[in-house]
């Protein structure tokens, strides 16, 4: 068993879709996630899609679905850092 941390539901309004909002609003969950694994040690964000769409988003974005629950994903904090360190790049 590890500690991860569960983001709860992320959404952006329709009228800014295709403005990357849910990007930024990920790496500021992965940043705030970072911060907060220094002092608890958590290793993990889990989140749960709330449809099929929204799986293949997160997916794109570095997660991976649970087996047994695969609108149930995770991703670790080594890869949300490496994510961060690739938006900083660009």
């Amino acid at each position: 068993h590890w500690g991860a941390l569960r983001l709860g539901r992320m959404a952006r309004h329709d009228d800014y879709a295709g403005m990357d909002l849910g990007l930024i609003l990920v790496a500021r969950a992965f940043s705030t996630a970072l911060a907060i694994a220094e002092h608890t040690g958590s290793v993990a964000i889990v989140v749960d899609a709330k449809n099929d769409a929204l799986v293949s988003w997160y997916a794109a974005a570095g997660f991976q679905s649970f087996p047994d629950t695969p609108r149930t994903l995770y991703i670790m904090n080594q890869k949300m850092a490496a994510y961060l360190a690739a938006m900083a790049t660009t």
